[in-house]
C-alpha cells in the first residue's frame, strides 16, 4: 500500500490492497498535492467504493496503465481493446456506470450488421441483413468489451457485467469454432503451391505446429531442435536487442510433424544460433518481417478464405479430429485446456500421435 505520481502534472495514484486474497488496486486521486492526496487516500481505504467511477476516457486510461504495469496484457491486445472501447462509448453515448445489458446487445448487433467502416451490408435473397463483419470479428469486439468490464468489476467500480455470457442473444463463443479453418489435405495443397519459401515456413508454423502470428514472425533457428523433432517457443527472448514473450508468457514444447522436419532440413537451413529465421524483404533494419499482405494474396489466388490465425485453429481441429488427447493440444496450443475444449468441444479427442 502506498501513494505515488506519474505523468507529467505528477498526479498523486494511490496503490492497495481492500482485502486479504484480493489483487491489489490503483486508484488515481487527481491532484498533486500530497496533503490532499492523503486524506482521499485514507477514505478510500476505510470505504474503497468510494474510489468510484470515472468518466470512460479516465477509466480507459486507468486500465490501459494498470495493463501495462502490471503486464497482464501485449501492446497489441491493449490498443485492441483501447479501439474498442473508443467506438463503444462514443457509440452508446454513456458513462460506463449507466451501461446496460441492451446497450451492449446494440452495440454488437450494430457490429455485425452495419459496423464502423462505412461498407454497405450485404442483402440474402430473402432480403435478410447478412451484415459486414464476420462472426469471429463480432466476438472479438464483444470479448474486448467484456475484458474491460471485468476489469471494472474487479475494480468495485460495477456490480455487473452487461458483457457477460449470456447475456448478448445469439452470440456463444464457442460458435468461434472454426469457421476458419481447413482440412490437412487442403493445408498440404496450399503448401505444395506456395511458390515461396518464406511462406511455406508460414504455413507449416501455422497449420502443423499451431503457432501464433507473432511467434512466427519472432521465431528463431534456436527454437527448432531438429535431432528430438521438436519445437520450443520460449517464455520470453532478446534478439537484436529486442525482447518478446509470447501471448501466454509460458513456455511449450510441441512435436514436429515428418513433412515439416523435412522442410526444414531440405530448405530453410535451420542453424542452432539465436537470430531470427524470418528477414524482412526490403528494410534491413526492421527486425521482423510482416507477412500478412504477400499471404492474404496467396490465400486469395489459391480460392481459400484464411487467415494465418486460422492456421493455428486448422492445426488444433485437425489434431483433434485426428484423435490427439485434448490436454496434450491444449498445450502445444498454449492455452489452457478449459479454453480448447469451449472452443473445439464439437470436436471428439482421443489418445494418438502425429502423423501428418
Amino acid at each position: 500500500m502506498g501513494l505515488y505520481t506519474r505523468g507529467k502534472r505528477k498526479l498523486y495514484w494511490l496503490a492497495f490492497t481492500p482485502e486479504p486474497g484480493k489483487g491489489q488496486r490503483f486508484v488515481p486521486l487527481r491532484t498533486n498535492v500530497l496533503s490532499q492526496a492523503a486524506a482521499r487516500a485514507e477514505e478510500i481505504i476505510k470505504n474503497p467504493f468510494l474510489a468510484g467511477i470515472g468518466t470512460w476516457e479516465e477509466e480507459l486510461e486507468n486500465w490501459k496503465y494498470i495493463a501495462r504495469e502490471m503486464r497482464t496484457h501485449t501492446e497489441r491486445t491493449i490498443e485492441g481493446t483501447e479501439g474498442v472501447a473508443r467506438l463503444f462509448f462514443n457509440f452508446i453515448g454513456k458513462q460506463p456506470s449507466k451501461i446496460t445489458r441492451e446497450d451492449a446487445r446494440a452495440f454488437i448487433q450494430h457490429v455485425g450488421a452495419v459496423g464502423f467502416a462505412g461498407r454497405t451490408p450485404e442483402v440474402g435473397e430473402d432480403g435478410e441483413l447478412l451484415g459486414v463483419n464476420s462472426h469471429a470479428t463480432v466476438i472479438t469486439y464483444w470479448a474486448r468489451m467484456q475484458g474491460f468490464f471485468g476489469w471494472l468489476m474487479r475494480e468495485d467500480k460495477r456490480r455487473d457485467n452487461p458483457f457477460e455470457e449470456g447475456s448478448l442473444t445469439g452470440l456463444d463463443p464457442s460458435e468461434l469454432a472454426r469457421e476458419d479453418w481447413v482440412e490437412m489435405r487442403v493445408v498440404d495443397a496450399l503448401i505444395d503451391a506456395c511458390p515461396r519459401t518464406d511462406l511455406r515456413y508460414v504455413l507449416y508454423c501455422g497449420a502443423k505446429a499451431g503457432l501464433r502470428k507473432d511467434e512466427i514472425i519472432s521465431s528463431c533457428h534456436s527454437w527448432f531442435n531438429l535431432d528430438a523433432h521438436t519445437l520450443t517457443v520460449p517464455s520470453a527472448q532478446t534478439v537484436r536487442g529486442r525482447r518478446w514473450r509470447p501471448k501466454t508468457k509460458r513456455k511449450r514444447v510441441i512435436p514436429i510433424s515428418a513433412t515439416f522436419h523435412s522442410f526444414l532440413t531440405t530448405e530453410m537451413s535451420i542453424r542452432k544460433d539465436e537470430d531470427f529465421v524470418l528477414y524482412p524483404e526490403h528494410n534491413w533494419k526492421k527486425y521482423r518481417w510482416d507477412f500478412k499482405r504477400p499471404l492474404s494474396k496467396f490465400f486469395k489466388a489459391q480460392g481459400v478464405k484464411l487467415n494465418t490465425h486460422g492456421l493455428r485453429h486448422s492445426f488444433a481441429s485437425n489434431c483433434l479430429l485426428q484423435g490427439y488427447n485434448l490436454a496434450e493440444v491444449a498445450s502445444w496450443l498454449g492455452d489452457s485446456q478449459s479454453t480448447t475444449e469451449k472452443i473445439y468441444a464439437h470436436l471428439i479427442p482421443k489418445a494418438g500421435v502425429l502423423t501428418f
